[in-house]
């Protein structure tokens, strides 16, 4: 059986919320083809979505010599460092990945995350920045609905709140 397609069934694995086969398919990627580092951060993802946080950490800080300049590789490090509780380094990689592709919405949800309780003005810019690109979440603005709320800033909380009721079925309303 080929690298690609192992590395394919890992990514319908992966879409179907199957995390240990995923897994078993990346590794197989990588076992035929060990410089990929394609394979290596799906790995990484998978066990990161498994929380397997340590175990996602060293993989992509083995990343980082390869795809030193990749901004998802930085991203997904500050979703590690996030959710071990190690918001310094998360800031940090955040940061690199802002510096690398300043356009990603990811990269400014997480910082909009980080700062979400310690600094709401910079919280409400990268939510906003988020959402001005090409791929926002709009839970966002649910976010920045809550954030407006804590500052007492309630016109501009149900403004959110309306426009994230605009995304939403006819079912969920």
């Amino acid at each position: 059986v080929s690298y690609e397609l192992h590395f394919m069934f890992g990514a319908l694995y992966e879409s179907e919320g199957k995390l240990a086969l995923a897994l078993t398919s990346y590794k197989a990627a990588f076992k035929i083809y060990k410089g990929s580092s394609h394979s290596r951060l799906a790995i990484a993802r998978c066990l990161y979505i498994n929380g397997d946080f340590h175990d996602a950490l060293n993989e992509v800080k083995v990343l980082h010599v390869s795809l030193a300049k990749s901004s998802y590789t930085w991203v997904l490090t500050g979703q590690i460092y996030l959710a071990l509780n190690r918001a310094e380094d998360a800031l940090k990689a955040l940061k690199r990945a802002q510096r690398l592709n300043p356009h990603t919405a990811l990269t400014h949800q997480l910082l909009g995350d980080y700062y979400q309780n310690m600094n709401a003005q910079k919280a409400i810019d990268h939510y906003q920045r988020s959402l001005s690109s090409d791929h926002p979440s709009f839970i966002l603005y649910v976010k920045l609905a809550r954030i407006y709320q804590r500052l007492k800033r309630y016109d501009e909380a149900i403004a959110q709140l309306s426009l994230y009721r605009c995304f939403l079925s006819a079912d969920e309303q």
